[in-house]
């Protein structure tokens, strides 16, 4: 089902104080357009409270949540910009590029879920043995200071801080990454990303997971913990070690660690 309304709003603009400047108000007008997928019922038992009795109900088609939609024109710096629209996708690995070359005539960036994958296959690629447990460590939670940036005022809201190839080169050098290797990201970064874009910091971490993994073992730790998990060889033997705190478990036992 295809849902298309025209629709408008007052809205006043700001002082430089901050307040309300009730002589602006001005209306701005749009379109808003949502596709829902048609579902399938299936017959099942229901209950009639009205007349106190179960009966059969037959299959019948229900309106979904819409899987995209759009508005336009865009609402920009609290003006309407008819050169921008307001995209909406359910599924973030999915942005339905067809729809919109075909109904808004134009590029959108790659999903969220893609522009994850290919940031940390670059890193990867480009940095390679060079890229320690500090190293990772350093640009998740750089990456993760701007994606919690909260605007104070309205014209920061303006101004997020996006992740650029300058920023995580930068990280890189001062993790002591060599010159060859931070060469090596920005170029790849380019050739991924295009030359000069920069990437919103939210698609490209998970604020809430921080995970080591290795074939056989899944650590999970608080992003806010990461420091406790670090890296050590022993006798030639690579190991992953975390500092334990009060109240270790195990499959919800509680076990003491220390000399016997």
């Amino acid at each position: 089902m295809i849902l298309l309304a025209a629709d408008s709003y007052d809205y006043s603009g700001y002082r430089a104080d901050g307040e309300k400047d009730e002589d602006s108000t001005k209306t701005f007008h749009y379109f808003v357009c949502a596709l829902c997928p048609i579902k399938q019922t299936r017959p099942a038992l229901g209950y009639l409270a009205e007349e106190n009795r179960f009966c059969s109900l037959t299959g019948d088609q229900v309106i979904g949540a819409p899987a995209l939609g759009f508005m336009f024109p865009a609402f920009d710096r609290r003006a309407a910009n008819i050169y921008e629209a307001l995209y909406y996708t359910r599924d973030t690995a999915d942005n339905h590029t067809d729809f919109v070359s075909a109904v808004l005539d134009g590029e959108l960036p790659p999903p969220a879920a893609v522009q994850k994958e290919t940031f940390a296959s670059v890193l990867a690629e480009s940095v390679g043995e060079a890229c320690s447990y500090e190293v990772a460590q350093t640009v998740h939670e750089q990456i993760c200071v701007l994606a919690e940036f909260k605007p104070a005022t309205r014209d920061e809201e303006d101004e997020r801080p996006m992740v650029s190839k300058r920023m995580i080169t930068g990280l890189l050098e001062d993790c002591g990454v060599d010159e060859p290797h931070v060469t090596a990201f920005g170029e790849n970064y380019d050739r991924a990303f295009g030359v000069g874009t920069e990437l919103p910091p939210a698609n490209l971490v998970d604020k809430k997971r921080f995970d080591v993994t290795t074939p056989d073992v899944v650590i999970r730790v608080k992003p806010e913990a990461s420091d406790l998990v670090q890296t050590r060889i022993i006798d030639g033997e690579k190991y992953i070690m975390i500092r334990a705190e009060a109240g270790v478990e195990v499959n919800g036992f509680p076990i003491r660690i220390g000399e016997e």
